[in-house]
């Protein structure tokens, strides 16, 4: 359910050590945030050198100049960089340094007692600008927290180290990703980005009625702002076929349908089950992660039917609820904790045609629901 995770190098006040990055990434391939106090160069190349993908820059331990050339070295080294602020005037300075990563800490590392005020982040996102990426940091204890925060995400720890079940703790506060599938045109694709989703599909088989021309997608996609993710959906295609248009759009994820062997792995895989009402039905081919439970037809694209949830209340990992997603009956599929959910027919006028209305309520659904 994690994007990204955040490890604590500090050994003095924190007991962490930077070969915890090189051991993590036996295990994950996740991206690693070097959280630390770093204040010079030689730590941006020592980030580098021992694994992470991205640092924390705190803008109030640098100056203005400091920060930029830290920001530029670490992009220049192939990692992003978080950069922390808790004032409007901090945040003034990590946009005019270059960030394209804003955090907002809620807690006041000046206060004796560390006072953690999560309207904080209420407060200072207006003045971030809707092209970066913000991330609230600190405070989280629920999931209600992480939806009133409504960033594009959160950096939760304490909660997670107090609980028993760090893993069950993690999927009861994670904001469930919305996934707008069957983009056609670049109208509706703006009309999804407005209404608040986090991912738009792209369908590349040519006998869905919601296909779209690679060239088409590109345009869309070359125009989406890098808080939403593209995914290309590809069914019983060849490997040559699917890196073909991987070139042509530079999607971001693919999801694969049926039996694709597509051993490449440049990009993120989701890859999808079937299910006939109460039983998933075992497909060959690969077996991505996240997986997308998606209901079973001969009808190639949505077909507004939905099955039972009830039957994945088993499955482990990041899972992806589609099949016949509205409005009205999202909330029964959020009550088991998904990584996504993924609606196409769900938010139409006609099949190809998006409704903004159906979109918005949809994901407002979404957003509100807090169990």
């Amino acid at each position: 359910y994690a994007n990204a995770i955040s490890i604590l190098t500090d050994e003095k006040f924190f007991g962490g050590n930077l070969s915890l990055l090189t051991e993590s990434k036996k295990y994950t391939k996740l991206p690693i945030l070097r959280k630390d106090f770093i204040v010079d160069s030689y730590q941006v190349y020592q980030s580098c050198f021992f694994g992470a993908d991205a640092i924390l820059l705190i803008v109030r331990l640098l100056s203005p100049d400091e920060l930029m050339e830290m920001i530029h070295l670490a992009e220049s080294l192939g990692m992003d960089a978080l950069v922390e602020a808790h004032t409007q005037q901090e945040i003034k300075t990590a946009i005019g340094a270059g960030a394209h990563i804003i955090g907002i800490n809620n807690r006041d590392l000046t206060s004796p007692s560390l006072h953690v005020d999560l309207s904080i982040t209420d407060r200072l996102k207006q003045f971030i600008p809707p092209h970066m990426l913000t991330i609230s940091e600190s405070g989280f204890d629920s999931r209600h927290d992480i939806l009133h925060a409504d960033t594009n995400g959160a950096l939760v720890g304490t909660c997670l180290m107090r609980s028993e079940d760090p893993e069950k703790a993690l999927q009861k506060i994670h904001r469930p990703k919305v996934k707008i599938c069957g983009i056609t045109n670049k109208a509706d694709a703006q009309n999804a980005i407005i209404a608040g989703a986090d991912l738009l599909g792209f369908n590349f088989y040519s006998r869905s009625p919601r296909y779209i021309e690679p060239k088409e997608a590109a345009k869309i996609i070359a125009e989406m702002p890098i808080t939403v993710q593209s995914v290309g959906v590809f069914v019983d295609q060849i490997e040559s076929e699917i890196e073909n248009i991987i070139s042509q759009t530079l999607i971001d994820i693919i999801q694969l349908h049926e039996n694709i062997q597509y051993e490449k792995n440049t990009r993120p895989v989701i890859s999808v089950r079937k299910v006939d009402n109460e039983r998933i039905i075992t497909v060959s081919g690969p077996r991505g992660h996240p997986v997308l439970y998606d209901t079973q037809s001969e009808m190639i694209g949505g077909t507004g039917e939905p099955y039972m949830r009830s039957v994945l209340s088993s499955e482990k990992g990041k899972i992806i609820i589609a099949g016949g997603l509205t409005a009205a009956n999202v909330d029964e599929a959020l009550q088991l904790f998904p990584y996504g959910v993924d609606t196409a027919s769900g938010v139409e006028k006609e099949p190809g045609k998006k409704d903004f209305n159906k979109m918005k309520e949809f994901i407002g659904q979404v957003r509100s629901y807090a169990n």
